[in-house]
């Protein structure tokens, strides 16, 4: 790369702002010999790449690029003489715009096996907002990532609009387990039922039969997992009361009724339903009778 000017990692690619190269795609699968996986300028519209930041909306991941060559150039040309080039441009009938560009990189219509990990990028511009000067940099927005299971199905959202960072406490939650770094052992055994690694680095799984016979005891693994109570829900505030720490919520205060509750709430007011029309037949016929 001629010249590199920032990196942003995403998975097993980096985008690097390459200056007059525009954006180069790095392939990082293997992070000791990175190659080059792709080198994209928009046929010639992203002048000089000064910085990019990536971000997904939805399915689809942008890059962000800040474009203009800074007054001076990577000549060691004056601001006057930046200036002096673009005025003649404009008299040549040139057209030099510096700004942001937005590059889709992953979208649905476009990018095959979008839907993975780590798809190769489609890299196309679809819009531009200039500036009246070089775009240097760009912010970097609120990282938002997904928690999964070794076998990749998800377990948790993190960065979603309206949610809080997690604090030292609960973020070691995720990873620590009695004072030590949680760990899984390498599975080699391919054996689902009866893995050798697993049961060798946990011990045998708990029977149903021994949990009957013991109710209420845990096992040395179940008790070296945390206690994390579920938020209750609060009719006043949703449960973010709860979940903010407000010293005024009471976990027993404006509940909402428990789920077997509003089940057998509804299976009476079904029975009323039913019955009603009937009493009303009865009750007329024996007021015929009276007469």
């Amino acid at each position: 790369l001629e010249n590199a000017k920032n990196i942003y990692l995403v998975r097993t690619y980096a985008y690097v702002a390459a200056g007059k190269q525009g954006l180069v795609i790095l392939d990082i699968e293997n992070p000791e010999k990175p190659r080059i996986d792709q080198v994209y300028n928009a046929d010639g519209k992203i002048k000089h790449a000064n910085d990019v930041k990536v971000g997904m909306t939805n399915a689809s991941l942008f890059a962000y690029i800040a474009d203009g060559e800074p007054h001076g150039g990577e000549g060691g040309h004056t601001g006057a003489d930046s200036h002096d080039q673009a005025d003649t441009q404009k008299e040549e009938g040139g057209h030099h715009e510096y700004g942001l560009r937005i590059v889709q990189l992953i979208s649905p219509e476009e990018t095959p096996g979008h839907f993975g990990f780590s798809p190769r990028p489609t890299p196309h511009l679809i819009a531009s907002f200039t500036t009246h000067a070089p775009a240097l940099a760009i912010s970097e927005g609120i990282d938002r990532d997904r928690a999964v299971d070794e076998n990749g199905n998800q377990l948790s959202v993190f960065g979603r609009r309206g949610a809080r960072p997690m604090n030292h406490e609960e973020t070691l939650r995720m990873y620590m387990r009695s004072g030590s770094l949680y760990s899984f052992p390498e599975i080699k055994d391919n054996n689902i039922k009866q893995n050798r690694d697993i049961r060798n680095f946990f011990g045998p799984p708990r029977t149903d039969a021994a949990r009957e016979a013991t109710p209420g005891k845990e096992t040395p693994e179940e008790k070296s997992l945390p206690f994390v109570e579920a938020p209750r829900k609060s009719e006043n505030d949703s449960g973010q009361a709860r979940l903010n720490g407000d010293p005024n919520f009471k976990p027993g205060d404006s509940e909402a009724p428990s789920l077997t509750v509003r089940v057998l709430n509804a299976e009476l007011f079904g029975l009323a339903a039913l019955f009603l029309p009937l009493g009303i037949v009865l009750f007329q016929r024996r007021k015929r009778g009276k007469k």
